[in-house]
């Protein structure tokens, strides 16, 4: 056998260097036949030599640039069925399998296009068995492994990140390509009999949020796995655009820091595992910038990027930061217990339950899903629901006999119902008060299936996807006859409602006085709308309900008096707050503000009669759910900056009362952040109101402030601070370096102020030509500063 291999070794080198597209299709049918023919001997060690010669022979035939395009597709899908069984035979050698779907990766979306255009259905059914397989191991993996146990990770981080790559292949593939430049799922036929392109596209997405939730989820620090994720969202969100705000949503919320070291991980391996997770990162965001898939506000009417952008920049300038900072100081120094992330005991057993929760789960999951066995493969629905399937997983083991009955009689209700573009049943009266009468459209007197034994999980997951393949404009229609139908009911149990809503006629013994009175009563109401119209265009006064019903005993004269019965009129409420003095708008001003700094750090409402209700409607305004512990500052910073900008006295009080919480502790990293949170919305604020001439410039007047209450109070350990402060301000002046001369000429604290000079030199240009004044006057006026000031103006300013 070892000669036969260097037989095929020699063949295949030759034919790469020779006549490629004719020799290596040759090459690969002898290495086929001679496979078969093993696997028939039984010999496990010679198959699995052979089976990985011809697994790299297959992969680099698909990767030859002289084979043509349109003949890949055909040599994949001629030996399909033997890279699937290879597939199989490598369940005990993890790198051959590896090997094997990464071949799988690289054919399948030319294997796609052509069951598309063939509707080759056994070539069809084994590219979704392969597939499902495949997708399933991913699942077992990341569900059945302990997140513990790193030597198990190590061994399988292969195969995984293999995996990894099919899933984006498979996302890219089942999603629509907007330019139309690659295979997707768009090229498929509309009456392609095999492919169900709504089930491919609803899997995809659930694929995009397995792998995004991966990354979020996962609570150890597995940066292999982390590291190719991003990578592989980087390629998605480049081919298929419509995927990049789901991608980007989910890569905000990747917590980094949040990840724990692995037992067997040392402090500094952690250490340098964390750090190339962080450098992926920040490549991930300059990829999106670069290529203009993370868009600038500035250039886009998209409004989700006003948000999204800076967020996104600012954590790939810090990471940015952080990674010249270890540079300089070198990766090994550093404090040990600073940087180690070990996971508490009770944070383990919590993994390790949500772990076991979610294997239980997948187990009764992968139950329903072999006892329901529904074909949606097929667009004629032949599938068939078997209560007797000898699968010892059957749905016996976790469905009822009485719920599997249920089950059969809806999908034979189903069946028997062909889909039409209306409804059968659109009375909007409730024939009585039950939810089936409510929701009943096919039949009526209601659909007879009772349903309410069967497992919630099953009934969610079945009417989810009939929700999401329904038409929308079919779901709105059903959804307005249920909601005419509960008027209904209302009005019947008060009929008070009825009253004031709808003008109904007596059915039994009108007369001409009764209709007379009907139609003046309908002129009326008429005059009156005309009225409260001229008097406000911009009110709501007049609701109309459609409904099938007509009046008994009607003329065809009366025709437009009897539309204008049906019309249902509101009297409109008019509330007109009287306008409040200066005095006033200050009191309510402080009462919000103290309201605000007294709850900051609740994440959860107050008490709703913790405060006495008052007679004035402003006054019984409050925050009825506190569900972020950060909104008090943005609503407070907003209010200054913009809200109350037209009243200086007000902006200026919130002002002082943000400058006062602020200096109360300046140690704390998240009040450095809302200074630069609130300094930026100063200069903001400036831009927007720059246009009138009375307006000063608030940005200027409150960061000078804001650094005059601050530097007396800093020292040598706050260089984090200041430096991240200096650094962030949206504009730097040459009256805020002058602020910095106090600390460059104490001697105590002189290595604060220069390393943030440094570091403005540096990292921020524009201001390195402000520093160079500064430095020299501090030079002329303190000679002791010589040895600080003299190495940074011979290394930055020799010319």
């Amino acid at each position: 056998m070892e000669s036969q291999l260097q037989q095929l070794q020699k063949a295949k080198d030759l034919a790469m260097d020779n006549s490629p597209e004719q020799m290596l299709p040759k090459v690969l049918e002898t290495t086929n036949s001679m496979l078969l023919n093993q696997w028939k001997t039984n010999n496990n060690d010679n198959n699995n030599n052979l089976s990985n010669f011809f697994t790299n022979l297959l992969l680099d035939t698909m990767n030859h640039n002289k084979i043509s395009n349109h003949e890949k597709p055909l040599i994949a899908s001629q030996y399909l069925s033997t890279l699937y069984s290879c597939y199989e035979y490598s369940i005990n050698d993890l790198h051959y399998q590896q090997l094997t779907i990464l071949t799988f990766t690289k054919i399948y979306p030319m294997l796609f296009d052509l069951i598309a255009k063939t509707s080759d259905e056994s070539k069809w059914s084994l590219l979704q068995q392969f597939r499902k397989k495949i997708l399933s191991q991913w699942k077992l993996m990341t569900i059945t492994n302990s997140p513990l146990d790193l030597n198990l990770d190590n061994k399988q981080i292969g195969l995984k990140l293999s995996i990894i790559k099919f899933i984006s292949q498979i996302i890219i593939t089942h999603t629509v390509d907007l330019t139309n430049s690659s295979i997707n799922i768009s090229m498929v036929p509309e009456n392609q009999p095999l492919i169900n392109r709504n089930k491919l596209e609803t899997e995809a997405r659930i694929l995009l949020d397995v792998i995004i939730n991966y990354l979020i989820e996962e609570p150890m620090m597995v940066s292999s796995l982390f590291i190719g994720i991003i990578n592989c969202l980087s390629f998605i969100m480049k081919q298929r655009n419509q995927t990049t705000m789901k991608i980007l949503n989910g890569i905000l919320k990747f917590n980094i820091d949040a990840k724990y070291q692995n037992d067997q991980m040392d402090t500094l391996t952690y250490k340098l595992c964390k750090r190339f997770v962080e450098r992926c990162y920040r490549n991930f965001v300059q990829f999106g910038i670069k290529n203009n898939l993370i868009k600038n506000p500035n250039n886009s009417s998209n409004p989700n990027w006003n948000q999204i952008y800076p967020k996104l920049s600012k954590i790939s300038q810090t990471l940015f930061v952080i990674g010249e900072e270890t540079k300089n100081k070198g990766i090994l120094n550093f404090d040990s217990e600073s940087v180690s992330k070990r996971i508490p005991d009770s944070e383990r057993e919590k993994i390790i339950m949500v772990r076991t929760q979610k294997r239980q789960q997948s187990q009764q999951s992968q139950q329903t899903q072999n006892m329901l066995v529904l074909n949606n493969d097929n667009n004629n629905g032949s599938g068939t629901i078997n209560p007797n399937n000898s699968n010892p997983n059957n749905v016996d083991n976790f469905l009822t006999t009485e719920q599997m009955n249920a089950l059969t009689k809806l999908q034979e209700y189903s069946r028997g119902k062909t889909p039409s573009a209306s409804f059968f049943n659109t009375t909007p009266k409730a024939y009585d008060n039950t939810y089936n009468s409510l929701f009943a459209l096919m039949d009526n007197n209601g659909s007879k299936q009772d349903l309410s034994k069967v497992p919630s999980n099953v009934l969610i997951k079945l009417s989810t996807e009939a929700l999401y393949k329904a038409d929308t404009r079919k779901i709105i229609a059903a959804l307005s006859i249920a909601a005419s139908r509960y008027t209904d009911l209302m009005n019947r149990n008060d009929p008070s409602i009825g009253d004031k809503r709808q003008l109904e006629d007596d059915n039994s013994g009108n007369n001409n006085n009764s209709n007379s009175n009907s139609s003046s009563e309908a002129k009326r109401i008429k005059t009156d709308l005309k009225e409260d119209k001229g008097l406000n265009n911009n009110s709501t006064l007049v609701k109309q309900e459609t409904s099938e019903a007509v009046l008994d005993g009607e003329d065809e004269g009366k025709e437009d008096e009897d539309q204008d019965v049906q019309m249902i009129v509101e009297k409109p409420y008019f509330f007109e707050p009287k306008p409040m003095d200066n005095d006033t708008k200050m009191k309510i001003t402080e009462r919000i503000v103290k309201r605000l700094f007294s709850i900051k750090t609740s994440k959860i409402s107050p008490h709703i009669n913790s405060i006495p209700m008052s007679k004035n409607p402003l006054e019984q305004i409050k925050l009825l759910n506190w569900s972020n512990d950060e909104s008090w500052y943005h609503i407070l910073i907003r209010l200054a900056t913009r809200g109350t900008r037209s009243n200086l006295q007000m902006s200026n009080f919130i002002r002082e009362e943000l400058l006062r919480y602020v200096m109360m502790d300046i140690n704390d990293s998240h009040r450095t952040a809302i200074i630069i949170e609130w300094m930026n919305e100063e200069w903001h604020g400036d831009l927007l109101f720059e246009s009138r001439e009375d307006t000063e410039s608030q940005y200027m007047c409150w960061s000078l402030r804001l650094l005059d209450e601050l530097i007396p109070f800093l020292e040598n350990k706050h260089r984090k601070l200041f430096i991240r402060l200096m650094s962030e301000l949206p504009k730097l002046r040459s009256e805020h370096l002058a602020r910095v001369k106090p600390i460059l000429i104490d001697p105590s604290r002189s290595t604060l102020g220069f390393q943030t000079l440094k570091f403005l030199i540096m990292f921020r240009l524009p201001v390195k030509a402000m520093i160079k004044p500064l430095l020299e006057t501090i030079l002329k006026e303190d000679p002791t500063v010589e040895p600080q000031c003299k190495p940074i103006l011979d290394k930055f300013y020799k010319d």
